[in-house]
């Protein structure tokens, strides 16, 4: 059953991501607690909780396998190392918190294919540069390198997001 009656605005939404990035950037694996009650308020103001857990669980795993094969490969270096997985916790959270923005906040990338590509193709690779000079994260073949990588990769994952994205909503409508 859909719950009109509890939307946030994308605005906030948005907000929400970019603190939760900063948090996590800054805390580390301390700030996945926060990220975690900031997805339990996302899901309880979120009018379609079934499709917006499958958009959140499928984004959040090509993330952790995306961004686990850049770090094997060497793009990435992780000081400390993370124990779980390739990356650290912390950047799962970020995963999760992007992955929420996708059928609020960047809604209208939906209907704006071309500008959600090249969109992802400049904000991917300066959001993953930012953390490193935040020193998050370091990029032994360099910035100019590691951000070609980043956006290579993230114009097709794009791709794949809106269409999963269209593919929930056209559920919804059914």
């Amino acid at each position: 059953m859909v719950n009109s009656t509890r939307v946030y605005p994308a605005w906030l939404n948005l907000l929400g991501y970019q603190l939760l990035w900063f948090l996590a950037i800054f805390a580390g694996d301390k700030s996945l607690i926060i990220i975690v009650i900031c997805l339990g308020v996302h899901f309880w103001l979120s009018p379609e909780r079934m499709d917006e857990s499958v958009m959140l669980l499928f984004c959040t795993v090509i993330g952790i396998i995306i961004d686990s094969i850049l770090t094997l490969s060497g793009v990435y270096i992780f000081d400390p190392a993370p124990d779980l997985l390739p990356i650290p916790l912390w950047l799962v959270g970020i995963w999760l918190a992007f992955s929420a923005t996708l059928r609020n906040g960047l809604r209208f990338f939906l209907d704006r294919p071309s500008l959600a590509l090249a969109c992802a193709a400049i904000g991917a690779p300066l959001a993953y540069l930012s953390a490193a000079r935040l020193g998050a994260v370091e990029f032994p073949l360099g910035y100019l390198i590691t951000g070609l990588i980043i956006a290579a990769v993230w114009v097709p994952l794009m791709i794949l997001l809106i269409v999963s994205s269209r593919w929930l909503d056209s559920r919804a409508l059914a």
